[in-house]
Protein backbone atom coordinates (compact mmCIF):
# COMPACT_ATOMS: atom_id res chain seq x y z
CA UNK A 1 0.00 0.00 0.00
CA UNK A 2 2.90 2.33 0.76
CA UNK A 3 4.26 1.94 -2.81
CA UNK A 4 0.83 2.74 -4.21
CA UNK A 5 0.70 5.90 -2.12
CA UNK A 6 4.12 6.97 -3.38
CA UNK A 7 3.21 6.32 -7.00
CA UNK A 8 -0.04 8.27 -6.55
CA UNK A 9 1.90 11.14 -5.00
CA UNK A 10 4.41 11.05 -7.87
CA UNK A 11 1.59 11.10 -10.42
CA UNK A 12 -0.11 14.01 -8.65
CA UNK A 13 3.19 15.92 -8.59
CA UNK A 14 3.70 15.24 -12.32
CA UNK A 15 0.23 16.49 -13.19
CA UNK A 16 0.67 19.65 -11.12
CA UNK A 17 4.05 20.37 -12.71
CA UNK A 18 2.73 19.83 -16.22
CA UNK A 19 -0.40 21.91 -15.68
CA UNK A 20 1.71 24.71 -14.23
CA UNK A 21 3.88 24.73 -17.34
CA UNK A 22 0.99 24.75 -19.80
CA UNK A 23 -0.96 27.74 -18.46
CA UNK A 24 -2.74 29.91 -21.01
CA UNK A 25 -1.39 33.44 -21.47
CA UNK A 26 -3.79 36.15 -22.63
CA UNK A 27 -2.22 39.37 -23.93
CA UNK A 28 -4.26 42.39 -25.05
CA UNK A 29 -2.86 45.55 -26.61
CA UNK A 30 -3.96 49.04 -25.62
CA UNK A 31 -6.27 50.78 -28.11
CA UNK A 32 -4.36 52.80 -30.72
CA UNK A 33 -5.21 55.07 -33.64
CA UNK A 34 -3.48 55.22 -37.00
CA UNK A 35 -3.65 57.65 -39.94
CA UNK A 36 -2.12 56.97 -43.35
CA UNK A 37 -2.37 59.19 -46.39
CA UNK A 38 -0.78 56.70 -48.73
CA UNK A 39 2.32 54.68 -48.63
CA UNK A 40 2.87 51.06 -49.57
CA UNK A 41 4.84 50.73 -46.32
CA UNK A 42 3.74 48.66 -43.37
CA UNK A 43 3.02 50.79 -40.32
CA UNK A 44 3.20 48.98 -36.98
CA UNK A 45 0.27 49.85 -34.74
CA UNK A 46 0.77 47.60 -31.69
CA UNK A 47 2.67 44.53 -30.59
CA UNK A 48 2.91 41.82 -27.92
CA UNK A 49 5.93 39.63 -27.19
CA UNK A 50 5.29 35.91 -26.82
CA UNK A 51 6.83 33.99 -23.91
CA UNK A 52 9.85 31.84 -24.65
CA UNK A 53 8.75 28.38 -25.71
CA UNK A 54 5.25 29.37 -26.80
CA UNK A 55 4.18 26.60 -29.14
CA UNK A 56 0.46 27.12 -29.68
CA UNK A 57 -1.82 30.06 -30.37
CA UNK A 58 -5.28 29.23 -29.06
CA UNK A 59 -7.02 32.46 -30.02
CA UNK A 60 -6.58 35.74 -31.86
CA UNK A 61 -9.18 38.49 -32.03
CA UNK A 62 -9.21 42.18 -32.93
CA UNK A 63 -11.54 45.15 -33.24
CA UNK A 64 -11.39 48.71 -34.56
CA UNK A 65 -13.22 51.53 -36.29
CA UNK A 66 -11.74 51.94 -39.77
CA UNK A 67 -12.22 54.09 -42.90
CA UNK A 68 -10.64 54.82 -46.27
CA UNK A 69 -11.79 58.44 -46.57
CA UNK A 70 -9.71 59.22 -49.64
CA UNK A 71 -11.18 60.17 -53.02
CA UNK A 72 -9.55 57.22 -54.83
CA UNK A 73 -10.87 53.72 -55.31
CA UNK A 74 -11.85 51.38 -52.51
CA UNK A 75 -10.49 47.87 -51.88
CA UNK A 76 -10.88 46.72 -48.27
CA UNK A 77 -9.08 43.46 -49.05
CA UNK A 78 -5.89 45.30 -50.04
CA UNK A 79 -6.08 48.62 -48.16
CA UNK A 80 -6.01 46.78 -44.87
CA UNK A 81 -4.91 46.07 -41.34
CA UNK A 82 -3.21 42.76 -40.59
CA UNK A 83 -1.92 40.87 -37.55
CA UNK A 84 1.32 39.00 -38.13
CA UNK A 85 3.77 36.67 -36.42
CA UNK A 86 7.38 37.90 -36.40
CA UNK A 87 10.61 36.25 -35.25
CA UNK A 88 13.53 38.66 -34.82
CA UNK A 89 11.71 41.09 -37.12
CA UNK A 90 11.15 38.54 -39.89
CA UNK A 91 7.49 38.16 -40.89
CA UNK A 92 6.39 34.51 -40.74
CA UNK A 93 2.59 34.79 -41.05
CA UNK A 94 -0.14 37.42 -41.62
CA UNK A 95 -3.90 37.42 -41.37
CA UNK A 96 -6.24 40.17 -42.66
CA UNK A 97 -8.31 41.57 -39.77
CA UNK A 98 -9.91 44.73 -41.26
CA UNK A 99 -10.14 46.79 -44.43
CA UNK A 100 -11.01 50.39 -45.28
CA UNK A 101 -14.32 51.40 -46.87
CA UNK A 102 -15.47 54.96 -47.67
CA UNK A 103 -17.55 55.09 -44.48
CA UNK A 104 -16.52 54.48 -40.88
CA UNK A 105 -17.24 50.87 -39.97
CA UNK A 106 -16.65 48.87 -36.82
CA UNK A 107 -14.85 45.68 -37.77
CA UNK A 108 -13.98 42.75 -35.55
CA UNK A 109 -12.07 39.57 -36.28
CA UNK A 110 -11.91 36.23 -34.50
CA UNK A 111 -9.53 33.59 -35.84
CA UNK A 112 -11.85 30.86 -34.51
CA UNK A 113 -14.09 31.59 -37.51
CA UNK A 114 -11.15 30.91 -39.85
CA UNK A 115 -9.67 27.51 -38.87
CA UNK A 116 -7.25 27.45 -41.83
CA UNK A 117 -5.73 30.75 -40.65
CA UNK A 118 -5.31 29.34 -37.12
CA UNK A 119 -3.67 26.23 -38.56
CA UNK A 120 -1.34 28.40 -40.68
CA UNK A 121 -0.43 30.58 -37.70
CA UNK A 122 0.46 27.56 -35.56
CA UNK A 123 2.41 25.99 -38.45
CA UNK A 124 4.48 29.21 -38.67
CA UNK A 125 4.96 29.15 -34.88
CA UNK A 126 6.28 25.58 -35.16
CA UNK A 127 9.11 26.85 -37.40
CA UNK A 128 10.60 28.92 -34.57
CA UNK A 129 13.75 27.55 -32.97
CA UNK A 130 13.42 28.73 -29.36
CA UNK A 131 16.96 27.45 -28.58
CA UNK A 132 18.36 30.48 -30.46
CA UNK A 133 16.55 32.84 -28.03
CA UNK A 134 14.56 34.74 -30.66
CA UNK A 135 12.29 37.69 -29.96
CA UNK A 136 8.88 36.49 -31.14
CA UNK A 137 6.06 39.00 -31.46
CA UNK A 138 2.52 39.28 -32.72
CA UNK A 139 2.08 42.68 -34.36
CA UNK A 140 -0.90 44.61 -35.69
CA UNK A 141 0.09 46.74 -38.66
CA UNK A 142 -1.52 48.80 -41.39
CA UNK A 143 -0.73 47.97 -45.02
CA UNK A 144 -2.12 51.01 -46.87
CA UNK A 145 -2.19 51.23 -50.64
CA UNK A 146 -0.11 54.06 -52.07
CA UNK A 147 -2.31 55.02 -55.01
CA UNK A 148 -3.26 58.73 -55.26
CA UNK A 149 -6.44 59.46 -53.34
CA UNK A 150 -6.29 56.38 -51.10
CA UNK A 151 -6.17 56.73 -47.31
CA UNK A 152 -6.50 54.46 -44.30
CA UNK A 153 -7.49 55.54 -40.79
CA UNK A 154 -8.25 53.41 -37.73
CA UNK A 155 -9.42 54.30 -34.22
CA UNK A 156 -9.45 52.20 -31.06
CA UNK A 157 -7.62 49.36 -32.79
CA UNK A 158 -6.72 46.53 -30.43
CA UNK A 159 -6.00 42.81 -30.56
CA UNK A 160 -5.86 39.91 -28.12
CA UNK A 161 -3.70 36.78 -28.37
CA UNK A 162 -4.23 33.67 -26.27
CA UNK A 163 -1.22 31.35 -26.28
CA UNK A 164 0.16 28.42 -24.36
CA UNK A 165 3.40 26.58 -23.82
CA UNK A 166 2.72 22.85 -23.86
CA UNK A 167 5.53 20.52 -22.78
CA UNK A 168 6.97 18.44 -25.62
CA UNK A 169 6.46 14.65 -25.38
CA UNK A 170 10.18 14.10 -24.78
CA UNK A 171 10.04 16.47 -21.80
CA UNK A 172 7.09 14.57 -20.38
CA UNK A 173 8.94 11.24 -20.75
CA UNK A 174 12.00 12.68 -18.97
CA UNK A 175 9.82 14.07 -16.20
CA UNK A 176 8.11 10.69 -15.79
CA UNK A 177 11.44 8.83 -15.70
CA UNK A 178 12.79 11.26 -13.13
CA UNK A 179 9.77 10.81 -10.89
CA UNK A 180 9.94 7.03 -11.26
CA UNK A 181 13.63 7.17 -10.31
CA UNK A 182 12.79 9.23 -7.22
CA UNK A 183 10.13 6.71 -6.21
CA UNK A 184 12.56 3.83 -6.71
CA UNK A 185 15.31 5.59 -4.73
CA UNK A 186 12.95 6.28 -1.83
CA UNK A 187 11.79 2.67 -1.91
CA UNK A 188 15.36 1.36 -1.74
CA UNK A 189 16.18 3.83 1.04
CA UNK A 190 13.26 2.53 3.10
Amino acid sequence: MNILKKLSLSLALSVSLISGVSANVIQTTSPVSMDSWGGWAWQQMSSVTLATGTNEILGLSSSMNIIDQGWGGVDPNSNQVLVGLFSNGVNLFNVHVAGGLHNWTFQSFNIASNPSALTGLNAALDLINWATAPTVTMQMFAAPLGYPGWQLHANNATFTVTSTTVPEPASLVLLGLGLAGLALARRRQA
